[in-house]
């Protein structure tokens, strides 16, 4: 039987460079003596005793306990001298089970990059092949990569987080692999979050995401998702896909299913793979939830399970969906469409299309008529919905009557309600008012450049007019000339229109009116 080594560090999180006494912080380590039993048969060895490193048996399940260990912030550094297996790792409890355990930081020596293999297969342990915090109130990290070859299938409790009251999270900062030798995983949390820092490889694999207790499911860091595989995102489960890189690397199984009272949200822009057709789960009571909470996201299509599923799109403030691929032979259900605001939020079918039965079972809340229609490219509310783009804007900031008058300021920032709107301003904050025109002189012209919503419900209209005095002469358009216009970020284009600077004297004016 091969065996490897590791070297086990404490040190203070708070001050690592300073020296600790090792053997008044000493860390009880055991084993199971090889049986895989998850009983460690009071195989317990106190360690540092002295600095020989302590040796396991690649097959046996490993214990870390918190005995001699001080009360957080102190912490202990595992440091993997070389690649490294054993069956499976267990954190608990002290020995008097009123030690509340403490936290494990695993990491490679110096800049290498070692690789802590947990071998389910080996040890036959096909459930808690990391245990992590079960009895333990403290947060573990894997700053190492870890790879995971698995027994069992994706309903297996493969990783867990921590069920005490306390919580104990469970982050990969490291790389984490699926083995292909090994089965789907099973990811499950109970108080305790789980987070994904580092890169992806599923191999291929099922994953399935499930919540037992209260924790939830973070990516962040800068990890790009490789392995293609499936993840299925059980009832109730919340992950949260807040990825620093917003170029749709982070997240990417090639299918992708959540299931009833599921809640996806975004963190942040682009956070999943374009080729992923959301897929929402049937024969819940509730509905699967994608919450775009603001942001951008690209996404081949959407589809649901059965025709008893129900499913939500949470648009929140300024959310864009785009839909390269969207399939109109796509199984459908019910889709209620939340927060949706005219002007502000968007859903493109930039290519495929809805058909008139998917399009049936669609609603946006808060208008009365169920049913969406798809329009110059964008999906919208059927009926007489459009009151105008400016009432339901100014509508969202709840002011009292006349203060929500398209010629008031109720902020008093010298902007008025209808130019807030037009030029993406808020009509409460005086500091927010948008982006307004700006002129300049271009040699023998003058650009008047300015925004504009790009919605084809926006109720409005722009025009840029000019005049030679403030008395006597009316305002024109005439000698103004548009040069070009910007692509659409976020719901505005940027205009530019020129016009001559052969007169002296020449007032200029860009006038937004309803429609």
């Amino acid at each position: 039987m091969m065996k490897r080594y590791m070297y086990i560090l404490v040190a203070a999180l708070c001050a690592l460079a300073a020296v600790v006494n090792a053997q008044s912080n000493a860390v009880w380590i055991g084993r199971d003596g090889g049986d895989s039993d998850f009983s460690n048969t009071n195989s317990w060895f106190a360690w540092p005793a002295t600095n020989t490193p302590y040796e396991v048996q690649s097959i046996d399940v490993t214990f870390f306990r918190g005995d001699g260990v001080p009360d957080y912030p102190w912490a202990t550094n595992v440091v993997l001298s070389e690649d490294y297996t054993v069956g499976a790792l267990r954190f608990q409890k002290g020995g008097d089970q009123n030690n509340p355990g403490a936290s494990y930081r695993f990491s490679s020596e110096g800049a290498n990059t070692y690789t802590l293999m947990i071998d389910g297969v080996a040890s036959g342990k096909e459930n808690a092949i990391i245990h992590a915090t079960s009895e333990s109130d403290e947060d573990q990290v894997f700053e190492c990569d870890v790879t995971l070859k698995t027994a069992g299938d994706a309903n297996a409790e493969h990783i867990s987080s921590g069920k005490n009251a306390a919580g104990g999270d469970l982050t990969f900062a490291g790389k984490l692999t699926t083995d292909a030798g090994g089965t789907g995983l099973g990811v499950k949390t109970y108080v305790g979050d789980i987070i994904f820092a580092g890169d992806i490889d599923t191999n291929g694999k099922l994953w399935k995401f499930q919540k037992l207790v209260s924790g939830e499911f973070r990516f962040a860091g800068s990890g790009v998702w490789s392995g293609i595989g499936t993840v299925q995102v059980w009832s109730d489960v919340k992950i949260l896909l807040d990825r620093d890189t917003t170029d749709s690397t982070g997240f990417g199984p090639q299918f992708l299913q959540a299931y009833g009272g599921s809640v996806i949200e975004l963190g942040n822009d682009e956070q999943m793979r374009d080729w992923i057709e959301y897929h929402y789960g049937s024969g819940t009571a509730k509905p699967a939830t994608l919450d775009l909470n603001g942001h951008t996201e690209t996404l081949k299509g959407l589809k649901f399970g059965g025709t008893t599923g129900g499913g939500c799109l949470d648009m929140g403030e300024g959310g864009v969906l785009r839909l390269t691929t969207q399939n109109s032979a796509a199984t459908w259900g019910t889709l209620t469409i939340t927060n949706w605001n005219a002007g502000s939020d968007h859903i493109y079918v930039d290519g495929g299309s809805f058909s008139a039965t998917q399009l049936a079972g669609i609603k946006f809340d808060e208008y009365a008529d169920d049913g969406a229609k798809v329009v110059d490219g964008e999906l919208l509310p059927v009926g007489d919905w459009m009151m105008g783009g400016f009432t339901n804007w100014i509508a969202e900031y709840s002011l009292t009557a006349g203060d929500d008058a398209a010629d008031s300021d109720p902020d008093g920032d010298g902007v008025v309600n209808l130019d807030e709107y037009g030029f993406g301003g808020d009509p409460t904050n005086s500091a927010v008012t948008g982006t307004l025109p700006v002129f300049e002189i271009n040699g023998s012209t003058l650009d008047i450049i300015y925004v504009e919503r790009t919605s084809a419900y926006r109720g409005i209209s722009y025009s840029v007019e000019q005049t030679p005095d403030l008395v006597s002469t009316a305002w024109t358009a005439n000698g103004i000339s548009l040069v070009g216009e910007s692509a659409e970020v976020d719901g505005f284009k940027t205009v530019t229109n020129q016009v001559s600077t052969d007169a002296a004297v020449k007032f200029l004016n860009v006038v937004i009116e309803q429609d």
